[in-house]
Order: C-alpha cells, then sequence, then structure tokens
C-alpha cells in the first residue's frame, strides 16, 4: 500500500514538473495606495493592469498599465509644465515595464506595439521620482522597471499583443 502511495504521489510530482517548461501569461490587477504632494496626504488608488509572459518561472516581460486624470489625486506628482503639456492629451496613462533579457523579449518589441502617431511618449520626470519614492513601488519590486507616461491624441482601445512562442494578451486601453 505504501509503494503505490509513493509512486503516486512521484507520479503527480513528475507531472506537475512537466508542466513548468511552458512559457504562458499572466493577467491581474495591482494598486499603489495613497500617496502625498505639497505636504498634502490622500488615501485614494491608481489602478493598474498588469500582464506578465513567463519562460518556465522566470518572469521574462511584465507591464503595468493605468490611466490617470486630471482629477485624480496622483496628478498632482506632476509638475506644473508636465501637468500642461499633459492636458493637451485626449488621455494619459502611466506605464511600468520590465525585460529580463532583450535578446528574447525586449522593451523594443513592446514599444513597437504599441506607440504611434496616436500614442507617444512624454518625460515626466517628477511624476516618475514621486512614484519610485513610493512605499508600493518597492512592495512590488519595481526598481528594475522603466517608467513612461503616455499622451493618447485619441482612443486608443484594445490592443493586441503577441511576442513569439507566447499567446497573445490584449492591454486595455
Amino acid at each position: 500500500m505504501k509503494i503505490k502511495f509513493l509512486n503516486l504521489i512521484l507520479i503527480a510530482l513528475l507531472f506537475s514538473c512537466g508542466n513548468m517548461t511552458k512559457n504562458f501569461v499572466k493577467k491581474g490587477d495591482a494598486y499603489i495606495k495613497g500617496g502625498t504632494a505639497g505636504g498634502e496626504p490622500w488615501r485614494d488608488s491608481l489602478k493598474f493592469q498588469r500582464i506578465s509572459w513567463y519562460s518556465d518561472l522566470n518572469l521574462m516581460y511584465d507591464v503595468f498599465l493605468a490611466k490617470i486624470d486630471p482629477d485624480s489625486k496622483f496628478w498632482k506628482w506632476f509638475s506644473e509644465s508636465e501637468s500642461r503639456r499633459l492636458k493637451k492629451c485626449h488621455a494619459v496613462y502611466i506605464m511600468i515595464d520590465f525585460s529580463l533579457d532583450s535578446d528574447r523579449i525586449s522593451h523594443s518589441m513592446f514599444y513597437n506595439q504599441i506607440l504611434s502617431d496616436d500614442l507617444t511618449d512624454i518625460v515626466t520626470n517628477d511624476f516618475d521620482s514621486a512614484l519610485t519614492n513610493h512605499p508600493d513601488y518597492n512592495k512590488f519590486f519595481l526598481a528594475l522597471y522603466k517608467t513612461k507616461t503616455l499622451c493618447a491624441s485619441r482612443d486608443i482601445g484594445d490592443l493586441e499583443i503577441s511576442f513569439p512562442n507566447y499567446r497573445t494578451r490584449i492591454l486595455h486601453f
């Protein structure tokens, strides 16, 4: 009886390990909670959609995307000049992304799929600094990630993101 039980456990272990050699994609949400600007704290949250591409158990590419409106408390993290430029946009998005191996999935592979005449990158050093100094930024271990502020000149809708040997995923703008 014990041998049959041990064989069953061994078979289960082998099958579970066999699943670890696949590429897979996970989706979810993440939140940056609260903040401070000009001595004024707030408890609002900035909701990010998150898509993560894995090979085996290695995180190969990871992206967080959040829409931010001028009436959001987090808008206060933009400097006056950044805010002026961004108010001309139809919509503004904050993107935080990571690439483990640029030979397999690079930032440029991702940017080539999303950036266009309708969605451009705007430099926002003040916002980036406030975000990287937020405690939740460290909680998500984002020190190796890049932050971009994206300006949309029109409704972007959904974009398909496709990497070689991974299922296509939809990024909702």
